[in-house]
């Protein structure tokens, strides 16, 4: 049962901007047995875990929480309602609601500095979907509805993700201004479950990930093997100059003290990698996320700019504005897009456009994978409906000495000898692609619309699967 308490009153400073935020606090339990614990949070067992423990885990996480200095908090992975009462305390959030599904070890909740006016479980016929919660919070006359989720975790089947996100789904048909955020244990990537059901998610219209617009683009590290596993979706009324609108470029993971020790999220500390003894260090595996919301008219203020330009830019960071970018090519891992300046190569941008698509694009981040230049972060502003010529924006292969990695080559055909192709236009490198079949030593080439890449400063071309 969810019940919807006030701790105390307690006066809301107005401020320009609302900081909202989602943490995983991971495995935030108390010292009371009650037959749903994980073996290693039983009180009074091997693993050490006791009053004083549960004391310390409490009070660290009270502590991460005050360093995020957020007004409004989603959290993930707490056993109950009175453990989140005591956070909601240590960390002076008036209000909290909670929920959690039947013999679950753990739920979600809400902290907030704002009333909380409505707050409901969203359950699912799955007996391995976690409930969400679903709230409604008065934020000084505006009305702004949140999603609490915690997905089933990676070692479950996609179809039990999906069902989670079923089960929110006519909530959020609903919601005018709002957010669904938490845990989703689902990659970030264009063949995301969000994806799959929320698609696109790189533009304002219908939900937006601001994770588009980020890189590095990680909040979990699983021994080395870092993913966006936490997310926040944001509905297209927060960019609609009413109400609350989002915050260009507000959003984020903490990487930083406490979050991070060693590159990697400062979690919980338990010996012998999870199977000894609490020490009491540490805080969680998750990264906390953080975004703006603000009365001020959304706005991404950025540098009008045309492709070839990128490629002069001395920082990895990036406010680029490119208006009227057509896709050339797409394949499984990025596209290419072009104007009449040149064209670049986009690396796992979390979404996937058809060839010849004309799209305005806001650029935030940029890198060099072995000498290449690449766009690392980008979402879409507009698209239009008229589809552009990418055909002209291909380099004909009499091109081929002026081909840098990013270009699409329309046509080329040679010999090949000892991994190169050798062109009446001259020898370029050749690189296969794990699926690709291998081309014939000694035998003719003949390639249409092939990427060209960039290794060490040497350029060749890419074989491998296009979309």
């Amino acid at each position: 049962m969810i019940r919807l308490v006030s701790l105390f009153f307690a006066l809301v400073v107005c401020s320009n901007a609302l900081s909202v935020g989602t943490y995983n606090v991971e495995n935030l339990f108390d010292d009371i047995e009650q037959g749903r614990e994980y073996r290693e949070y039983i009180p009074q067992n091997k693993h050490g875990w006791d009053r004083a423990m549960a004391q310390k885990k409490l009070s660290n996480t009270a502590y991460a929480i005050n360093e995020m200095d957020v007004e409004i908090l989603g959290i993930q992975e707490i056993e109950n309602e009175a453990l989140l009462a005591k956070l909601a305390h240590e960390t002076n959030f008036p209000y909290y609601a909670f929920a959690i599904s039947r013999g679950a070890p753990s739920g979600v909740g809400l902290l907030s500095k704002y009333p909380i006016r409505y707050s409901k479980p969203i359950t699912s016929p799955q007996s391995r979907v976690r409930a969400s919660l679903h709230v409604k919070l008065d934020i000084h006359g505006d009305e702004l509805e949140i999603i609490v989720v915690h997905w089933p975790s990676l070692k479950n089947p996609n179809h039990f993700r999906e069902a989670a996100a079923r089960a929110i789904e006519p909530v959020m048909q609903k919601m005018k201004e709002g957010i669904v955020m938490g845990d989703f244990n689902d990659p970030f990537s264009s063949k995301s479950i969000a994806s799959k059901i929320w698609a696109p998610l790189e533009t304002y219209e219908g939900w937006f990930d601001p994770w588009m617009g980020v890189y590095p683009r990680w909040s979990h590290d699983f021994f080395g093997d870092k993913k966006a596993l936490d997310r926040m979706l944001l509905s297209e009324g927060l960019f609609d100059g009413k109400g609350l609108d989002f915050v260009c470029g507000s959003f984020g993971p903490l990487m930083k003290k406490p979050f991070m020790k060693d590159g990697s999220p400062y979690r919980w500390q338990i010996t012998d990698r999870g199977k000894g003894k609490h020490t009491g260090e540490g805080y969680s595996d998750h990264l906390p996320l953080v975004l703006e919301l603000s009365k001020e008219p959304f706005e991404c203020k950025a540098k009008k700019a045309n492709i070839k330009e990128l490629f002069s830019l001395k920082t990895k960071s990036a406010n680029i504005q490119i208006n009227k970018a057509i896709v050339l090519y797409n394949h499984n891992e990025g596209m290419v897009i072009g104007d009449k300046s040149g064209s670049i190569y986009v690396y796992k941008p979390g979404f996937s456009l058809p060839v010849g698509t004309m799209v305005d694009l806001h650029v935030s981040a940029l890198d060099k994978f072995f000498g290449m230049c690449e766009i690392r972060a980008l979402h879409v502003t507009k698209k239009y409906a008229k589809k552009g010529d990418y055909k002209a924006l291909m380099l004909d292969a009499s091109r081929l000495k002026d081909a840098r990695g990013g270009d699409v080559l329309s046509y080329v055909e040679g010999v090949v000898k000892k991994g190169k192709l050798h062109t009446k236009y001259g020898t370029i490198d050749l690189h296969v692609k794990p699926g690709f079949p291998k081309p014939k030593e000694n035998h003719m080439l003949t390639l249409e619309r092939v990427r060209v890449g960039e290794y060490r400063g040497r350029v060749e071309l890419i074989l491998e699967e296009r979309e």
